[in-house]
């Protein structure tokens, strides 16, 4: 799932914490190449069109596991090291992706006063917990390509499954993704779809030129204030793409689903 050639550019040695750092990150190194070599056997059942029913359940689950030995092994070398400033250091590189839920048992563990915990870190936190699966969805406003005015209520809630995508022009893995979305919303448009951009760009002309260039044909929403958008706070994104896909009753039901997931979810929810 992840680019390891980070991991494994360098060697750290000296010391006894020098050297369960070199341990730690050897360990991160080995779960990331893991999860590289689950998502493209997950990617060929995919393209294979086989991702779908008791299949599709099953990968996910893989998945879940997967992202989990990885969260884990960050959170508990973290929890060892609390009150020092190896652990320090891991916090403020390597849990940009923990669940809410696990850096909230962290905080209290590390020295009072330590400033890798920010209002900014909180308020994600509380955002991530507001908008997790099960929650109802919170209405954010911005202005369309146009200019008009527009809101995610505008979309949700009208007995539609709401599929909304967060990107930026900038983004590479952003356009990336654009092909199997668009093959996904061509598929389903007519069977109670509606896509949404919510674009984080903060050039309106580079915004507007990227949905041409693209050929994005579905609304779109912003407020072109970057990662400072209104709606990018309200749903805790500090990654992009971010895809969240919202129920005909706007309850939340997928957060963070990649494109090849979303077919089997939006056939469980209209089925």
């Amino acid at each position: 799932i992840v680019d390891t050639s980070y991991f494994l550019g360098y060697k750290i040695s000296g010391g006894n914490l020098n050297n369960e750092f070199q341990s730690y990150k050897d360990s991160l190194a080995i779960l990331y190449q893991n999860s590289w070599k689950f998502g493209k056997e997950m990617q060929a059942v995919i393209d294979a069109g086989k991702m779908e029913g008791d299949e599709a359940k099953k990968w996910e689950l893989k998945k879940d596991s997967v992202l989990n030995e990885i969260e884990d092994h960050v959170y508990d070398f973290i929890a060892k090291h609390a009150r020092n400033s190896l652990g320090e250091g891991v916090f403020f590189s390597d849990t940009y992706f923990l669940r809410p839920t696990k850096l909230e048992k962290l905080m209290p563990l590390l020295r009072p006063g330590f400033d890798g915990i920010t209002p900014e870190m909180k308020a994600r936190i509380n955002a991530w917990k507001g908008t997790a699966v099960g929650q109802p969805y919170a209405d954010v406003g911005g202005v369309d390509i146009n200019g008009d005015k527009t809101a995610l209520s505008d979309y949700v809630g009208k007995g539609n499954v709401v599929v909304i995508d967060f990107w930026a022009s900038w983004c590479g893995p952003c356009v990336r993704a654009l092909p199997g979305l668009k093959d996904f919303y061509e598929k389903n448009k007519d069977k109670g779809l509606v896509v949404l951009g919510v674009s984080l760009d903060d050039d309106s002309t580079k915004w507007v030129e990227a949905t041409k260039k693209h050929n994005i044909i579905w609304p779109q929403l912003s407020n072109l204030k970057g990662w400072d958008d209104p709606a990018a706070v309200s749903y805790g994104i500090n990654l992009i793409p971010r895809i969240i896909m919202i129920d005909k009753n706007g309850i939340i039901a997928a957060n963070g689903i990649g494109v090849g997931e979303l077919q089997y979810k939006f056939d469980e929810l209209t089925k």
